[in-house]
């Protein structure tokens, strides 16, 4: 799939799941050392494309000492993932990391201001889009 249509199809999913299944900030829980986020975009990737089992097996699931198991997210696959499909780490980064579009859009010579890690759900899947569909217009 090109990585455009893929960006595009990301953004559709996580628009459906709505703004509570979205975070940039994560955070552990004093208790249990258990990741407790709602996840970002790239997080969601494995759900997204669920029926293609490469990407599915990015999710794993992870046992704790008591034997209690939470949702594991391999990061370093996904991104594997984006990049073998012709995204550029640059734009891995700006669709991703939510500190890093003012830089990736300034050497386009385009200006745009960095998410946040407070930034909402519609302002991560205009900046996803926006780099959909200027993946696009170089034709991948």
């Amino acid at each position: 799939m090109k990585p455009s249509t893929r960006l595009f199809k990301l953004a559709d999913y996580c628009e459906k799941l709505g703004s509570d299944r979205f975070s940039f900030s994560e955070w552990i829980s004093e208790d249990d050392g258990k990741c407790g986020t709602v996840c970002c975009l790239l997080g969601h990737a494995p759900g997204a494309f669920a029926k293609d089992p490469k990407w599915k097996k990015a999710w794993y699931v992870a046992y704790l000492e008591d034997k209690t198991s939470y949702v594991e997210l391999d990061t370093d696959r996904l991104q594997r993932l984006f990049l073998e499909e012709g995204m550029t780490p640059e734009e891995l980064h700006c669709a991703f990391i939510w500190h890093l579009q003012e830089q990736f859009w300034a050497q386009k010579g385009e200006e745009a201001e960095n998410l946040t890690i407070e930034s909402t759900l519609e302002e991560a899947l205009a900046n996803l889009r926006k780099l959909a569909e200027y993946i696009k217009s170089t034709g991948r």
